[in-house]
């Protein structure tokens, strides 16, 4: 499924839709390659990635106290700090940022958004792929069109 997808550009941002999550990892892995740096934020435990490649770092969006570099997902500032340190120490590396809908259910789309707006402005300053994945009908019409106005799409069922 991955092979199918439009050759991304370092510099820009994507909004992953219309796939299984697998996939949207699959490409993040891809993309990193053994060579680059990355940074993953998502709501799977950091173990599901570790190993796979020695320069990823793992955020992990829970709820829970842990060992494993974590988030609570009402801790937005936090996140986004993460964000820019990650890009503009790490130029041309690649950025997934996952659980849109699950940092959502703790705070306003707006501020998911202008997270979002802000690494897509991160990524074309340092030359970092970002992608952002949404699960499909996760999010209404209306946020998941102001997503696409600020991202371009890769994933589509057509595609």
């Amino acid at each position: 499924m991955v092979g199918s997808v439009q050759t991304l550009k370092f510099g820009e941002s994507y909004l992953i839709t219309n796939r299984i999550f697998d996939d949207a990892s699959e490409l993040f892995y891809k993309e990193a390659g053994d060579d680059k740096k990355g940074l993953i934020i998502w709501r799977n435990h950091p173990k599901k990635a570790n190993g796979k490649n020695k320069n990823i770092r793992t955020i992990w969006i829970t709820n829970i106290s842990s060992e494993s570099e974590h988030l609570q997902p009402h801790e937005i500032e936090q996140l986004s700090y993460n964000i820019e340190q990650f890009m503009s120490e790490n130029e041309h590396s690649v950025v997934l940022l996952s659980s849109i809908e699950y940092l959502v259910s703790f705070n306003t789309f707006k501020e998911i958004l202008h997270l979002i707006q802000t690494a897509k402005d991160l990524a074309a300053e340092h030359n970092v792929l970002f992608l952002t994945y949404i699960g499909t009908s996760t999010l209404d019409i209306q946020e998941e069109n102001l997503l696409r106005q600020e991202l371009t799409v890769v994933g589509e069922r057509n595609e």
